[in-house]
């Protein structure tokens, strides 16, 4: 993720849900999200997400991929 965006990996809780709970808390299974753009958007009315954020994340997603 670092490579593909050119900054630091932070990890914070996010302020809106997710399906997430259904792997890490039901099924146990350690969950990370990640996404492209402001988390203060998210799922709102006015929610939109920067075509340079957008592919930083596919290049991220695609690296990770990799990884697996």
């Amino acid at each position: 993720v670092e490579i593909a965006t050119g900054r630091p990996v932070e990890l914070s809780s996010w302020r809106f849900s997710t399906d997430a709970p259904c792997f890490g808390v039901d099924a146990g299974i350690p969950t990370y999200g990640f996404g492209p753009g402001d988390d203060a958007l998210a799922h709102s009315a006015t929610e939109y997400v920067a075509a340079e954020d957008l592919s930083k994340a596919a290049a991220a997603y695609a690296l990770l991929s990799l990884m697996a």
